[in-house]
């Protein structure tokens, strides 16, 4: 399952970082997310990351902030 391992303010932006899993192999993601939404997430929760077999560290999450 996909999770939320930690969460990362700058300046003018938020992100989220996150484990995924393909093929028995773990990868790290990094996703932006608005200032009000970070709100919503913490470590541990569980998102969405979109990946490809062929490309397992390329990925997209279309809504980390909703299961």
């Amino acid at each position: 399952m996909d999770s939320v391992t930690g969460i990362g303010y700058k300046p003018h932006s938020c992100y989220i970082r996150f484990t995924y899993a393909e093929n028995g192999r773990e990868y790290e993601g990094l996703t932006g997310i608005s200032a009000l939404k970070v709100k919503r997430v913490a470590p541990g929760a569980i998102i969405r990351a979109r990946n490809s077999a062929a490309r397992p560290a390329s990925y997209y999450v279309q809504d980390p902030y909703c299961p």
